[in-house]
């Protein structure tokens, strides 16, 4: 009798897969899926597998309490700010499926996608967006101390409809100052702060200097909510600007390539960009570590809050809840988390903290515990660049 042999399905043996196809998609653009197949390359990344691991891991085990509240879907992406290395980066809850085609509606509507790589598509990104704003209001030479009136306020007719937004909590505050603005991430200061201290020129122009690629006109009041889509890579590197006090580096997944002959045939070479001043910079790392300015909305002891750790984040919710952010960053490591759902379904009304605010939390603390952060400077430059 001949003994049956069970092979395992190649791609269960895959790891980190969506990074993996992700460089694989980069080289056969490069380089030819003809030239890769017959010639072959040795290709070293960034990735750290042990972070790796821990983002797939934190990210399964959040998903039980994602999916209660109606969010099936999570990725992650962590990079270093001073180098632009990306570190970890996962584009889905689980590449293998497990849970799929039961996360599907009829007609294979699905609020999961596994092989979807998620850090990579377009989506809103809510509040998550507004430390652009800000920083483009403090390139003008406004500060934390400028005041803005939280008040109904309409913004006049934008397209066909008349603009008159509300803050998350259908409250109003009278005259704030943009620390507590941003902190608390109020909506209607924060249409002001875009419409008359930054600009939406400047604004757009702004993001897009720290790598933000997709944003398209016509530009509207909506911007500093999120309401234009982003990459969830582009964000977490766009954050790693502030971490780095104005510097930016692109995203690279690649350190070097080499021919099957050992001959390197490409290397990282990556440099930093000035695109903010260093005082924008420790405002925004100074507003966004501020846990007492944070409170009123949030609370003292959310997951935002890391006691004896400087740690700078914000959150984002989009229209309808259709997407949860949390983005943040030490000096030594930027982390971006975004829950939702692949066809867009609301997360029944969860804000980005109660989704992806948990799965932030536990993967920072995890980076931090190999990459240590400095205290963010309290002393803001006076000169500009």
């Amino acid at each position: 009798e001949k003994e049956i042999i069970k092979f395992s399905p190649i791609s269960q043996s895959l790891k980190a897969p969506h990074f993996v196809i992700w460089i694989k998609g980069l080289l056969e653009e490069k380089y030819g899926s003809d030239f890769l197949m017959e010639k072959g390359l040795m290709v070293y990344t960034s990735l750290d597998w042990e972070l790796q691991r821990a983002v797939e891991k934190t990210i399964k085990d959040r998903d039980k309490t994602n999916r209660s509240f109606g969010a099936y879907n999570s990725a992650a992406v962590v990079i270093d700010p001073k180098t632009g290395q990306i570190l970890a980066l996962a584009g889905s809850k689980d590449f293998f499926g497990e849970s799929y085609p039961k996360d599907c509606l009829s007609g294979k509507d699905c609020f999961f996608e596994p092989q979807f790589n998620v850090a990579l598509a377009s989506r809103q990104p809510g509040s998550s967006f507004k430390p652009f704003v800000y920083a483009a209001a403090f390139e003008n030479g406004h500060d934390d101390k400028t005041t803005v009136v939280d008040e109904q306020t309409s913004f006049g007719f934008w397209g066909d409809k008349e603009y008159i937004p509300q803050n998350y909590d259908g409250l109003f505050r009278g005259s704030v100052s943009l620390r507590q603005s941003l902190a608390q991430s109020l909506n209607i200061p924060s249409i002001k702060v875009l419409l008359w201290l930054a600009g939406l020129e400047d604004s757009v122009k702004t993001a897009q200097g720290m790598g933000l690629t997709t944003l398209s006109p016509p530009f509207g009041p909506s911007l500093v909510l999120g309401g234009y889509e982003v990459k969830l890579l582009e964000m977490v590197s766009a954050y790693g600007t502030f971490a780095d006090n104005g510097l930016w580096y692109k995203p690279e997944p690649i350190l070097r390539i080499e021919d099957n002959q050992g001959n390197i045939i490409e290397r990282n070479q990556s440099f930093p960009k000035r695109v903010l001043s260093p005082r924008t910079a420790t405002l925004i790392n100074d507003i966004l570590s501020d846990n007492e300015a944070r409170a009123p909305i949030f609370g003292f002891n959310s997951v935002l809050s890391f006691p004896g750790l400087a740690v700078a984040v914000k959150t984002g919710t989009t229209q309808d809840y259709r997407d949860g952010w949390t983005i943040g960053y030490a000096t030594s490591v930027v982390v971006g988390v975004w829950s939702g759902n692949n066809n867009n379904a609301s997360i029944l009304k969860e804000p980005g903290v109660s989704s992806a605010g948990p799965i932030f939390h536990e993967i920072m603390i995890k980076a931090l515990s190999q990459r240590p952060g400095q205290k963010f400077s309290k002393t803001t430059p006076i000169s500009g660049y």
